[in-house]
């Protein structure tokens, strides 16, 4: 590997070192109401919610429901299993990865449809369905920050991985622009 290979290298771990892992209960989920505590309709069937988080955070945010970092991750361990020569450990982390994309976007949706069905027992005033709901919507919260944990295992690992790489120099090149996270 160049000098130039490695100082790549050495600048993609600390950017995926700094990604950010928030326990932020999916709040762009959530149902936004008005002053009389009666949820705003978009139309017959949706509620109007609260908006996503900025794009300059999402960018940086690897267990977010709505961010490219995971996507760009993919491209990360595609890059380096051309490099590195560590076909089994880069496999092991894609099946991680795949793993956390799906059931982080499968979490994001559930509480979505949560929210809706809170807001529509809401309207209704029932208070037993509202219970109901709220536990539900707690325990996907909860499932979406044990996946948190798992990306801060992943992000951890791929930084080791990139050490690994770095301390082993494997030739290689990687002199294709690396993307920014």
């Amino acid at each position: 590997m160049t000098r130039k290979e490695i100082k790549e290298l050495k600048l993609l771990k600390e950017k995926i070192s700094y990604l950010e892992i928030v326990e932020c209960g999916m709040v762009h989920e959530k149902v936004k109401f008005n002053e009389n505590k009666n949820p705003i309709r978009l139309g017959t069937e949706n509620y109007l919610r609260n908006s996503l988080c900025p794009k300059h955070i999402r960018n940086n945010r690897i267990g977010c429901g709505h961010t490219m970092v995971r996507a760009k991750l993919k491209e990360v361990l595609n890059l380096l299993a051309n490099v590195s020569g560590k076909t089994e450990d880069i496999k092991e982390l894609r099946a991680k990865l795949n793993k956390l994309d799906i059931g982080i976007g499968t979490v994001d949706h559930k509480k979505g449809h949560l929210e809706n069905e809170y807001a529509a027992a809401r309207e209704n005033n029932n208070e037993n369905e509202l219970s109901n709901i709220n536990k539900r919507i707690n325990n996907t919260i909860k499932l979406h920050n044990r996946y948190l944990e798992e990306c801060k295992e992943f992000r951890n690992d791929l930084v080791q991985l990139i050490e690994v790489i770095i301390s082993e120099n494997k030739p290689g090149s990687i002199y294709r622009k690396i993307f920014t996270i």
